[in-house]
């Protein structure tokens, strides 16, 4: 028997109704849109990319020199108290001339805001040799504060140790950044490392030379005589290294025992290396 054939019903053909709160139905809707899309059209809005700086030449600011004025970040102030350093000190052995420390009103403000922790960096601010920077806007938030500052006028350096504000800078193009970091000096470990066996023998070869020395070594299996003592009784501890264990001394240089092409060149070479003689 053939299968007979199944009819799926389809609503493709079937014609949409409209819901009565449908924003095509309603003739006021209507009308703002036309509208809307009439005052785009009159006042169409003009895009306008931002001028580069007439301050810079290439990547190079002209505008930066001697004496360098350095706008601080409160982190920056702090971390300088904590690792016990002279901000203007600091400042004149890292640019190796004279800055002008700057602080604005709302770097001061986030500082006295912290309360009394940070008494200590109220004090260092008030320093005679730090110049104040007016604000006019709203707040004691500082990092947009410093980014318009810097964005306006190329002139700035920015002190600062927080990672968001550094990111955001980044993007500003000729604004130089100073971090601040210090280089800790760790005492000497008590327990050095020991010579390995080969650089105290001077016996470090190449990685051709080594694999060569190493099979002519193994694969020979003679017996090795001592040049000290004369007997048998040789062991191997590295590549071209041997031990004697009756006279207990030591013997470098690599297959100073074969009379091969390949020993010839290894002992002649050490040699070379040893002596300091260029052939």
């Amino acid at each position: 028997m053939p299968k007979v054939k199944r009819f799926v019903k389809t609503t493709a053909n079937k014609p949409k109704l409209l819901k009565t709160t449908d924003n095509r139905i309603n003739p006021s809707i209507r009308e703002l849109k036309k509208k809307k899309a009439a005052s785009k059209n009159d006042n169409p809005e003009v895009r306008e990319l931002p001028r580069k700086s007439a301050a810079l030449f290439l990547q190079y600011n002209e505008h930066l020199g001697p004496p360098y004025h350095v706008i601080l970040d409160t982190n920056f102030i702090n971390f300088s108290i904590k690792n016990k350093l002279d901000i203007v000190k600091s400042m004149t052995d890292c640019l190796y001339a004279k800055c002008v420390p700057y602080i604005t009103d709302c770097v001061l403000g986030e500082l006295e805001k912290m309360g009394t922790k940070f008494k200590l960096a109220l004090r260092v601010i008030k320093d005679p040799r730090f110049e104040r920077l007016v604000c006019l806007h709203k707040g004691t938030y500082a990092d947009d504060c410093i980014v318009q500052r810097v964005t306006e006028a190329k002139c700035y350096i920015v002190a600062t140790c927080d990672k968001d504000l550094k990111r955001r800078i980044r993007k500003i193009p000729g604004v130089p950044i100073i971090p601040l970091a210090v280089l800790p000096i760790y005492e000497m470990a008590k327990r050095t490392k020991k010579v390995g066996i080969t650089g105290k023998y001077g016996t470090r070869y190449g990685a051709s030379l080594r694999k060569t020395i190493k099979k002519m070594e193994i694969t020979q299996h003679s017996k090795y005589t001592c040049l000290f003592c004369g007997k048998e009784n040789m062991k191997r501890r590295a590549v071209g290294i041997w031990k004697c264990k009756s006279c207990k001394k030591t013997v470098a240089g690599g297959a100073y025992v074969f009379s091969t092409t390949t020993a010839s060149t290894v002992r002649s070479t050490i040699r070379r290396l040893r002596e300091g003689v260029k052939e």
